[in-house]
């Protein structure tokens, strides 16, 4: 993860790591800048980036973290939660952490500072608590913020195969509390709470949208299922495609993309597909609330092997619960997307 530091401290622009097998991520939180020379105190890629008489040096400011942070979310308490991939953490997949964020300014974070101990014996940074989900493996889960502050994830790993989950997880920060083993913020784990509903649909790389009405949109994501033999549309894992594992008698384990949105109903506790809302869309997709109430579609981190799904943005008209056939063609597929304007991107 990075976070880049301004003069003041206060601006913060946090990029996390994707997911991609095989790929180096990134861990920890640093930010290049010349140190004396002309540039003093601007960034830097290497020391010609820092002239003057003498020159300066370009170094990195580095505050470690114990994990690669995939998820980040910034919760209304001044902290951060966050939890990594499922082979990229040694206290499991199912490891959440919640950030002291604020600490930042004075605490220690360097790798050789974890020497404390949480409730389960496991090593943590002093400015970061451990909080375990029993519930669901959490890499590559959509989430979003509701409105009043809680954390919602959608879906949901399989030992880091190409299955989904249709899970629904939830983090309170008003049920968090790091001195207390009871008030672990996940509901269905804190006494007296139960866990929300789960989708109808398994999802694995979804998008969750909170939208203007305080409802989420949750989009995409991919599972696998045998088709045909003797366990036609049951649960698979990509790899089993022979007779003698996931998919006997002939069938094949297909992998796809989940063509159905599902929104959810805080107030109600409860989902709706949108059944006429069928669109194949590949992984993490770019959505956005315009000012018009609908949600728009700027296309795919990853185009997975639909390329012009993954660049071919449109609208959703939550009103009619139909895709808006007009098309926003990009040139390429993948990237990132930001809103740095109510309806500009």
């Amino acid at each position: 993860m990075r976070i880049i530091r301004t003069n003041s401290w206060r601006a913060l622009a946090l990029v996390t790591a994707l997911a991609v097998p095989n790929a180096l991520m990134a861990q920890g939180v640093w930010n290049n800048i010349c140190n004396g020379g002309a540039n003093n105190g601007k960034s830097c890629v290497d020391d010609t980036d820092c002239p003057g008489n003498p020159p300066g040096t370009c170094e990195t400011e580095g505050i470690a973290t114990p994990l690669v942070t995939v998820h980040m979310a910034y919760l209304h308490t001044g902290k951060i939660l966050t939890w990594a991939n499922t082979t990229n953490d040694p206290n499991g997949p199912t490891t959440a952490r919640v950030w002291n964020f604020w600490d930042l300014e004075t605490d220690d974070y360097t790798a050789d500072a974890f020497v404390h101990e949480d409730g389960n014996g496991m090593p943590f940074h002093p400015a970061w608590t451990n909080v375990f989900n029993t519930n669901t493996d959490l890499f590559c889960v959509g989430h979003s913020a509701l409105a009043d502050g809680r954390i919602i994830t959608t879906g949901g790993d399989v030992v880091s195969v190409t299955v989904g989950l249709p899970d629904t997880n939830m983090f309170d920060p008003g049920l968090f509390d790091p001195l207390d083993p009871n008030l672990v913020g996940w509901l269905g784990q804190v006494p007296g709470t139960i866990l929300p509903p789960p989708m109808e649909f398994p999802r694995w790389y979804p998008t969750s949208t909170t939208l203007a009405t305080g409802d989420v949109l949750t989009v995409s994501g991919s599972h696998s299922v045998c088709v045909g033999g003797s366990r036609d549309t049951f649960t698979c894992h990509q790899d089993d495609d022979d007779a003698d594992t996931g998919c006997p008698d002939g069938g094949m384990c297909t992998f796809f993309y989940q063509p159905l949105p599902e929104l959810y109903f805080p107030d109600a506790d409860d989902y709706e597909t949108l059944g006429s809302a069928s669109l194949t869309i590949p992984f993490y997709p770019f959505m956005f609330v315009l000012p018009n109430g609908k949600v728009f579609y700027a296309g795919s981190e990853d185009a997975g092997g639909l390329f012009n799904a993954a660049r071919q943005g449109r609208t959703l008209d939550l009103g009619t619960r139909t895709w808006d056939p007009e098309l926003y063609t990009s040139t390429k597929p993948g990237g990132s997307a930001v809103m740095y304007e109510p309806g500009r991107f």
